[in-house]
């Protein structure tokens, strides 16, 4: 199971279930329809896949989204903003792109 909440009521807004042969991430790209326009989704790391960030950000107007950043990550730098934040060049692998026939070679993200 996967869902989608409100923050501020934490009233569900949509959900998607299957058994437990489903993993997440897939159900969570069940969800990418049903996400308002002008939002901001906040994902745990577990959920960190450029082909469902990219494809959630691309299916329609104003689709934010932010994700802990994983132990490891190398990106490039494009350019720095402040102390803490950056615009920044991540490459996709090749199986995920495989998987995910949209998504380019390199994503850029803040």
């Amino acid at each position: 199971m996967v869902c989608h909440m409100e923050l501020t009521s934490h009233q569900l807004i949509n959900c998607a279930f299957n058994g437990q042969h489903q993993g997440e991430m897939t159900l969570a790209e069940e969800l990418i329809e049903g996400t308002p326009d002008n939002s901001l989704t906040l994902f745990d790391r577990g959920y960190y896949s450029l082909g469902l960030l990219h494809r959630w950000h691309q299916a329609g107007t104003e689709r934010h989204w932010m994700i802990p950043v994983r132990k490891g990550l190398t990106v490039d730098t494009i350019k720095k903003i402040s102390k803490n934040d950056q615009l920044v060049r991540l490459k996709t692998s090749p199986q995920a792109r495989k998987k995910f026939t949209d998504l380019p070679e390199f994503l850029e993200a803040r």
